[in-house]
């Protein structure tokens, strides 16, 4: 499931399955025109979620079982992603590591260099 910041994303707390916010909206809002239709680009996807549906093998409905946290430099002109982090989650929706065995998110960087 894709969350737009509808969840937290603090890496200590298992979000649920259901919404508890409405979602964010990205600083750099912008509109691209296909075939003369406007597709609005308003929203940031803040993380991935995986939820596995068995409740007669699981005994619930949804559990939480793999999540991707994004992380972005905002700012008002260019929203560039800037580290991702995967955690995995036991049967019972809680992680499998204690928090100090999490490895570290890839980061990347671009150059704010003008391309012409």
């Amino acid at each position: 499931m894709f969350d737009y910041g509808e969840r937290g994303v603090d890496p200590l707390v298992p979000p649920a399955f259901t919404a508890q916010n409405s979602w964010l909206a990205r600083q750099d809002s912008f509109s691209l025109y296909d075939y003369g239709f406007e597709i609005r680009l308003h929203r940031l996807c803040r993380q991935v979620l995986m939820f596995h549906h068995f409740p007669d093998e699981l005994g619930q409905a949804d559990t939480l079982v793999s999540r991707l946290l994004l992380e972005y430099d905002e700012n008002p002109v260019l929203t560039q992603l800037s580290a991702a982090r995967t955690l995995a989650y036991e049967g019972d929706g809680y992680r499998r590591a204690p928090v100090n065995n999490m490895m570290p998110p890839p980061t990347a960087t671009a150059s704010s260099d003008d391309w012409r």
